[in-house]
């Protein structure tokens, strides 16, 4: 961007677009509408599984189709928490210290997450 097209205010701090807002907006709203598609699933199977006994319902997360689709809703409900949690963290920090560590802690929570719950359900459909 040339100096011309700036206001002065932008000038002075120069500062400018950090270039990362459409890929950020882009994951989000994929990742929402994979959520809504998804959703009805976990909500029936949800449901349907607090009725099983937990052999009963060890045995319908074994089967492939519905295990991965367990395990998609799951990973991406906490992408999504993820990536909200960040904006929001972006937008209303404003102590640098304390938003690198803010970020920092929402990536390992979220990563250490993510990781148990695939973990949980390979563990409990892998039993059968």
């Amino acid at each position: 961007m040339s100096d011309t097209q700036r206001s002065s205010l932008g000038r002075a701090k120069g500062l400018g677009s950090a270039r990362s807002g459409t890929a950020h907006w882009w994951a989000m709203k994929v990742s929402s509408i994979v959520l809504l598609l998804l959703s009805p699933f976990f909500m029936v199977g949800f449901v349907y599984l607090s009725t099983m006994p937990f052999d009963a319902a060890r045995l319908w997360l074994a089967h492939p189709v519905r295990g991965l689709v367990l395990m998609a809703y799951l990973l991406v409900s906490l992408w999504y928490s993820y990536l909200s949690l960040h904006v929001v963290i972006e937008d209303y920090v404003h102590c640098p210290k304390v938003k690198l560590f803010s970020l920092l802690s929402l990536k390992i929570v979220h990563g250490a997450l993510m990781l148990v719950a695939a973990y949980s359900l390979i563990v409990l459909a892998a039993k059968f």
